[in-house]
């Protein structure tokens, strides 16, 4: 994870045009009283994020319909292998 560029709420509410725009070209963390409080980061950066993330779903909150073609499904030959243990 890499260590992101840390300001103070105080001079990110004195200066917010500098700091956003410094947001554009890396993402900077805004801390309040010292503690890491909130990320500010370009549009661009969050949608690549946010595409990154896979999303889990609990056995609950599948269908019945998912839950059979999971039990259906096989793994295709090429990606099969034997457990050794």
């Amino acid at each position: 994870m890499r260590d992101l560029k840390k300001v103070s709420s105080g001079s990110y509410q004195r200066q917010p045009g500098k700091y956003q725009d410094i947001a554009m070209q890396e993402p900077i963390t805004i801390t309040n009283n010292g503690r890491e409080r909130l990320v500010v980061m370009s549009i661009d950066e969050f949608r690549k994020m946010e595409s990154l993330v896979r999303r889990s779903l609990r056995i609950e909150e599948l269908t019945d319909k998912q839950v059979q073609a999971i039990k259906d499904s096989e793994i295709p030959s090429e990606h099969s292998f034997e457990m050794k243990y």
